[in-house]
């Protein structure tokens, strides 16, 4: 057969031109009402249908273009889903096999506040309700889920019931039709929810890769970046930032930072005072992949193997030797999920280590004048000195691993 209803490109420009043949009717439907009208007109008719209490203004209005706008919706998402398939359409950011982070916090020591903002669903502002953080990062599976419930033929069969039953002045329970209209209706919304997450992503996909919303936390991330969307894996940033150190070496520079930052008489490197602001970053990256890698509660399953989380990357060329662990006790080298989690949780809001940081930067290269407290130098050179250790312990240990599993 050759008809428009089974027409099939031969060949697609681009991904753009892919997603477009892919959702643009879709999109074209969905985006004839904002998500949160959407599902307001769904619960009114629920409480039509289901003869429950209606607002007076509910009862004579007429549903039957409302009804025939699901439909529609119903049937676009029913041949997305064929044409997914007939195109085998994959994306990067979809399907992906996650696996719990193994130095994650545990969710009971997660504050609600902190769940909020390392939620992946924060971005959408509580607008999804009904879907998970898993269905939110790959809107197919609630569609794959909508037409487990029925098929796409009783689909429309029920919405025409519903229409029926809008203005016919009985309930569909007491008809047989549907027991629970209340749970259809919950499916309906998670539909248009995943329609809403459709076209979120067709219009900026760049939000999706993992970890992303994690980047866009106010103040968080100031030193971390990523060209690629693996090079938001803490670890290999981790793994990437002792290729080019290591720990004693490190510990060394900073040591001599400090120094110079608390003696008002010493200027760190005189001949070349710049190397200075690429410690500084480095350091900067060291608070800011701790807090990453505690936070990062799940993670495709590539970034949990050192040989398969980037493949331009020679994890032959990171320093993993052991070395002597001078600020972490026999105890804390035992446990550095425990480690690192203590180590944030004294440092909560670690932007104040990093404004230190900065004040040790300008002090190691100036004379005019001392820091009003060497107290605090100090204390962040003991502070710093520990997290370098509880990182590269964990680097170390999870370089010599195959696939991280879960403790």
């Amino acid at each position: 057969m050759n008809t428009d209803f089974n027409f099939f490109p031969d060949a697609f420009e681009d991904e753009d031109d892919k997603m477009d043949y892919l959702f643009d009717d879709l999109r074209s439907l969905y985006c004839q009402h904002s998500l949160v009208e959407w599902k307001k007109k769904i619960e009114e008719l629920v409480q039509v249908i289901s003869n429950n209490y209606c607002e007076t203004h509910l009862v004579d209005q007429d549903f039957l273009p409302f009804v025939s706008e699901i439909k529609k919706i119903i049937e676009e998402a029913w041949c997305v889903l064929q044409k997914r398939n007939r195109m085998e359409f994959k994306h990067e950011y979809l399907g992906m096999e996650w696996k719990p982070n193994p130095y994650a916090l545990k969710k009971k020591n997660i504050s609600e506040f902190h769940q909020y903002r390392i939620s992946f669903k924060r971005h959408f502002e509580d607008k999804i309700t009904l879907i998970n953080e898993y269905e939110c990062r790959d809107f197919f599976l609630v569609f794959d889920d909508f037409f487990n419930q029925l098929d796409v033929i009783n689909w429309l069969k029920l919405m025409d019931k519903w229409a029926e039953f809008s203005v016919g002045g009985k309930g569909l329970i007491s008809e047989c039709y549907d027991y629970t209209p209340t749970e259809t209706s919950r499916h309906l919304q998670r539909l248009f929810e995943a329609c809403y997450l459709m076209d979120d992503f067709v219009f900026c996909p760049l939000f999706y890769p993992p970890n992303s919303q994690l980047f866009r936390i106010d103040y968080m991330m100031l030193n971390c970046y990523s060209e690629t969307y693996d090079g938001y894996n803490p670890f290999l940033l981790l793994a990437y930032l002792f290729t080019g150190y290591e720990l004693s070496e490190l510990k060394n520079k900073f040591s001599y930072w400090m120094y110079c930052a608390k003696i008002q008489t010493e200027i760190y490197s005189k001949d070349e005072p710049a190397t200075l602001l690429g410690l500084y970053k480095d350091i900067g990256q060291l608070l800011e992949i701790g807090w990453l890698i505690l936070y990062t509660k799940d993670m495709p399953e590539h970034w949990l193997d050192p040989a398969r989380m980037d493949s331009e990357f020679d994890i032959t060329k990171v320093n993993i030797k052991e070395e002597v662990l001078t600020f972490l006790s026999k105890e804390e080298q035992s446990n550095l999920r425990k480690s690192l989690h203590n180590f944030y949780k004294a440092n909560d809001w670690f932007h104040y280590r990093r404004m230190t940081l900065e004040d040790a930067l300008y002090y190691a290269l100036q004379t005019k004048g001392q820091y009003y407290s060497i107290e605090h130098f100090e204390k962040l050179e003991s502070s710093i000195n520990k997290l370098m250790e509880i990182l590269y312990a964990l680097n170390r240990e999870f370089m010599n691993s195959n696939l991280v599993e879960e403790k």
